[in-house]
C-alpha cells in the first residue's frame, strides 16, 4: 500500500531537481508521449472496419454473423471468411503496433522511477498488490478450469443490448437503495441522498462506452452510470453504489487499496443476487427473468475471464516487448482464450478472428495491470457470495470492509485481517469454481434448454 498522492507529489518535485531530467526522456515528456498514443488506440477502438468481397462493402463487426446467415452453404462462404479475416488483423496491427510503442515507453517510465519494468511498478506503486501475479495468473487458469468455459460462451449475453423495457431508471435507483438497506440500514439513506442530489449522472450508451465510474471532485463524490439497457443499467447502479458507500464512510482518498474498492462493488452486486433474481422474475416471468438473472451476473463475473485474458497478454508483452511483433499480440490472445477453454466456433484457419479480438479491452491500454485489481476483487466477492449461499455470516464481513477506512497495510495482510481468502488457496479456489460453474450452468439450461 502507498499513500499515492503524496508520494507522486513528491517524487515529481525530486525528479525535477535530478541533473538533465528534462533533456528529452524527461517523465513530462514520455507521459505525453503516452498519453498520444492511447489517445489513438482509442480513437482507432471507435471504428468498425470495413472490407470489399464481390463489389459489396461489409463491416468486420457483424462478418461472421453475415457470412453464418446468409453463405454457410455457398462457395463464397471461406474466401468471404479469407477477406474478413484479413480486415480484421490489419485493424488488431495497427492497435498492435502502437500498444507496443506505449508499453516500451512505459518501461522507460518505469526505469526513470527505479523498477524493472512497468509491471514492477504499478503493482508496488499504482496498486499495492504485493502478491506474485505470475503465478497468481498461473494457478487462478488452473483452478477455476470448470468456470472458463461458462464464462467465455455466455460473455456475449453481458453486452448484448435487450431492447425489453422493465423498469422506470428513478424507480430502481430507489428499489436499489432500499436493497443495499438490506444490507445495513444506514445504507439506504447514504445512497437516497446520493439519488437525491446532482451528483449522480445518468447517461444511455453503446455497449462499449457502458461503464461508470466513482470519483472525488470538487469536495464531493461524482457517480456516473452510463448503460446501454435496463439490464446494464441496474448492474452498473449496484456497481457504483458499493464504491460510493465505502468512499463515504473512508470520507478521504488518501490510502488506496483498489483490489478492495472492486470487492467493495463485486460483491455487493453478488451479495444482492437472490433479491434481483426475484425482482426479475416478478417483473418479466420465470423464464425471462432466469435470462436477467443470468446476464446480471454474468456482468458481475465475466470481468473475472476477461481480466485474465488481460493479465496473461500484459505479462509477457511488459516483460520482454521487443520480443514482439504486432501479429503476436493478436496470436497471444488466442492461445490464452484457448487456455481458458475458448475457440468461438472458428475452423482452425480463421481462429485468428477470435485473436484480432483482443482490442475490445480498455484497461489493457488504459489503466495497464488494473485487470489484477478485478482478478483479486472477483476472488473475493466470489468467496463472499459462496459465505452466503452456505449458509455463513457473509453480510457482517462485507459491512465490515464497506465501513471501515483502510489502514495503510499490504494487500495480503488486510486480507488476513479482514477474514479474506490467502491468495492461491487452492482448495478454496476448487469449492468457489464448482459453486459458480454449477450457478451458471443451472441457469443456462433453464434459459436456452437443450439448445
Amino acid at each position: 500500500m502507498r499513500t499515492h498522492r503524496i508520494l507522486s507529489l513528491l517524487l515529481a518535485a525530486v525528479l525535477a531537481l535530478l541533473p538533465g531530467f528534462a533533456q528529452g526522456t524527461s517523465e513530462q515528456a514520455l507521459q505525453e508521449q503516452v498519453d498520444a498514443l492511447v489517445a489513438q488506440i482509442a480513437e482507432l477502438q471507435q471504428q468498425d472496419p470495413t472490407f470489399v468481397y464481390n463489389g459489396e462493402t461489409y463491416h468486420v463487426s457483424n462478418g461472421t454473423q453475415y457470412a453464418n446467415e446468409h453463405l454457410k452453404q455457398t462457395d463464397d462462404y471461406y474466401p468471404f471468411f479469407d477477406k474478413l479475416m484479413e480486415a480484421s488483423l490489419a485493424h488488431s496491427d495497427k492497435i498492435a503496433e502502437l500498444y507496443l510503442q506505449e508499453v516500451r515507453l512505459l518501461n522507460q517510465l518505469a526505469a526513470l522511477w527505479g523498477y524493472d519494468n512497468y509491471m514492477s511498478y504499478a503493482l508496488e506503486e499504482r496498486y499495492g498488490i504485493d502478491v506474485d501475479v505470475v503465478a497468481l495468473t498461473d494457478t487462478v487458469v488452473e483452478s477455476f478450469s470448470k468456470s472458463w468455459q461458462p464464462l467465455a460462451w455466455l460473455a456475449y449475453l453481458a453486452t448484448e443490448p435487450d431492447n425489453q423495457k422493465f423498469l422506470d431508471e428513478d424507480d430502481f435507483l430507489k428499489e436499489a437503495a432500499a436493497l443495499y438497506g438490506e444490507l445495513c440500514p444506514d445504507y439506504q439513506p447514504l445512497l437516497e441522498s446520493l439519488i437525491n442530489s446532482d451528483n449522480l449522472h445518468l447517461e444511455t450508451t453503446t455497449p462499449l462506452l457502458s461503464g461508470g465510474s466513482t470519483s472525488f471532485r470538487y469536495g464531493t463524490f461524482e457517480v456516473e452510470i452510463r448503460s446501454f439497457d435496463d439490464l446494464s443499467f441496474c448492474s452498473i447502479a449496484l456497481h457504483e453504489f458499493g464504491h460510493y458507500l465505502h468512499d463515504t464512510y473512508e470520507n478521504e482518498l488518501v490510502v488506496v487499496n483498489y483490489p478492495i474498492n472492486e470487492t467493495h462493488s463485486i460483491a455487493g452486486t453478488l451479495l444482492l443476487a437472490d433479491r434481483m433474481e426475484a425482482f426479475f422474475r416478478e417483473r418479466t416471468g420465470d423464464t425471462y427473468g432466469a435470462y436477467l438473472t443470468l446476464r446480471y451476473l454474468l456482468t458481475s463475473l465475466n470481468v473475472l475471464y476477461s481480466s485474465m485474458l488481460n493479465a496473461m497478454i500484459s505479462i509477457e508483452v511488459y516483460t520482454n516487448p521487443d520480443a514482439f511483433e504486432p501479429r503476436d499480440i493478436a496470436r497471444l490472445y488466442l492461445e490464452s482464450s484457448q487456455a481458458l477453454g475458448y475457440e468461438a466456433g472458428y475452423s482452425p484457419e480463421y481462429q485468428m478472428i477470435l485473436g484480432s479480438q483482443w482490442i475490445t479491452s480498455t484497461t489493457l491500454f488504459q489503466l495497464p495491470f488494473y485487470d489484477f485489481n478485478y482478478i483479486l476483487g472477483s476472488i473475493n466477492s466470489l468467496s463472499l457470495w459462496y459465505e452466503q449461499q452456505t449458509g455463513g455470516d457473509a453480510v457482517t464481513k462485507y459491512n465490515k470492509l464497506v465501513q471501515t477506512p483502510i489502514p495503510d497495510i499490504s494487500y495480503s495482510e488486510y486480507c488476513r485481517q479482514m477474514g479474506l481468502p490467502a491468495v492461491n488457496d487452492t482448495d478454496l479456489y476448487a469449492e468457489l469454481d464448482t459453486f459458480l460453474s454449477e450457478k451458471l450452468n443451472t441457469l443456462e439450461e433453464e434459459v436456452f434448454g437443450g439448445e
